[in-house]
């Protein structure tokens, strides 16, 4: 008993200092439960906190997916990895321009119209980009 709790012990801390990031089941939760918490927001018409969850769920899908932890994602680091794994040029694109839009809408405000439009365009382009790592 002893010994398989060791195991498993040994298991846990080697996989933290390996950085081990989440399952593509366990992203695909937690994308949704932001995206969920983001409409949320969204109907309340509450623009800095929509946007900033959209950017954490951005951020958060992109660092699992491409292995990196999230403050070493950059736009450019970004746009190199997925280029490397062969994404689209296009979904890449408006994967960065979803990002900037996120991070210019913090700081003015936006309608519930363009928040909602944000919101759509981002579900498409995530499905986008996964079903490209996916084939991968």
């Amino acid at each position: 008993l002893f010994g398989s709790l060791f195991l498993f012990f040994i298991g846990k801390l080697r996989n933290k200092e390996e950085g081990a990031f989440a399952s593509d089941k366990q992203v695909k939760e937690l994308i949704k439960k932001q995206m969920k918490q983001a409409h949320l927001f969204l109907s309340q018409n509450q623009n800095q906190e929509y946007y900033n969850e959209v950017h954490r769920a951005i951020y958060g899908y992109l660092g699992n997916k491409l292995k990196m932890e999230s403050s070493l994602l950059s736009r450019d680091n970004i746009s190199e990895k997925l280029e490397s794994r062969q994404v689209d040029s296009n979904i890449i694109s408006q994967l960065i321009s979803i990002i900037d839009e996120c991070e210019m809408s913090l700081y003015s405000p936006h309608s519930t119209a363009q928040m909602q439009e944000n919101y759509d365009k981002t579900i498409d382009v995530l499905a986008m980009l996964n079903q490209q790592i996916k084939t991968q």
